[in-house]
C-alpha cells in the first residue's frame, strides 16, 4: 500500500471512530430510558411500594456510573478520531486503540484494524514529519 493510501485509511478509521462514539452516546440512551420507565412505575404504585428504596437508589446510582463511563469512552473515541484525522498525538491514538479493543466485538475489530494502521511506518511518519525528514538527512 501507498503512502496516499494510508493517509485515506487513516482518515477513514477517524470516521470510523466518530461513528463508533456515536453508537456508544446511543447505547447510553437505554439505561436513560430504564429510569424514566421506571420512575414512571414507581408513580404509578404511590401507596404500594413497588421496590425498596434501597434498589431504587442503586439503580440510579449504577445507571449514573454507567452513563459517564460511556460519555467518557465515547470522549475518548471522538478525541482519537480527530487525532487521526489530524496526525496529531500518535501516542494516544494508539492508547485508545488498545482501549477500543475491550469493546467486543466491533469495537475489537476497529481497534485492531487501527493498531495495523498506526504501527505502518508510513503513517508513524506522517505523526512524526519532522523526525523523518531528521532521518533522512
Amino acid at each position: 500500500m501507498t503512502g496516499h493510501s494510508r493517509a485515506d485509511q487513516l482518515d477513514v478509521l477517524g470516521l470510523f471512530h466518530y461513528a463508533f462514539a456515536a453508537m456508544w452516546v446511543a447505547v447510553l440512551l437505554l439505561p436513560l430510558r430504564n429510569l424514566w420507565v421506571l420512575k414512571q412505575g414507581v408513580a404509578a404504585f404511590p401507596d404500594g411500594e413497588l421496590l425498596p428504596e434501597s434498589a431504587l437508589r442503586n439503580t440510579v446510582i449504577v445507571t449514573i456510573v454507567f452513563s459517564l463511563l460511556v460519555l467518557v469512552f465515547a470522549g475518548l473515541l471522538v478525541a482519537a478520531g480527530a487525532s487521526m484525522r489530524s496526525r496529531d498525538r500518535y501516542g494516544f491514538c494508539k492508547t485508545v486503540a488498545y482501549v477500543e479493543c475491550l469493546a467486543f466485538p466491533l469495537g475489537t475489530i476497529l481497534g485492531v484494524i487501527t493498531l495495523v494502521a498506526l504501527n505502518d511506518a508510513t503513517v508513524r511518519g506522517q505523526f512524526f514529519p519532522q523526525s523523518n525528514a531528521e532521518g533522512k538527512q
